[in-house]
């Protein structure tokens, strides 16, 4: 696992704020929707994706 560069850690931070926002307006209104449950697997998936990429060798 290599360090990210600054544009990594960019990268990594705004896709991490970018799924907490999606949870915190999904979970609002106290009510998870199936679309809305989909919209934060999304997100956490582009999160881990951005943190594999950001760090391979």
């Amino acid at each position: 696992m290599k360090k990210p560069t600054l544009k990594g850690w960019i990268a990594i931070a705004g896709a991490v704020i970018a799924a907490i926002l999606t949870i915190v307006v999904a979970l609002k209104d106290g009510n998870l929707t199936t679309d809305e449950a989909g919209d934060i697997t999304a997100k956490l998936g582009d999160a881990v994706n951005t943190i594999q990429v950001e760090t391979a060798e």
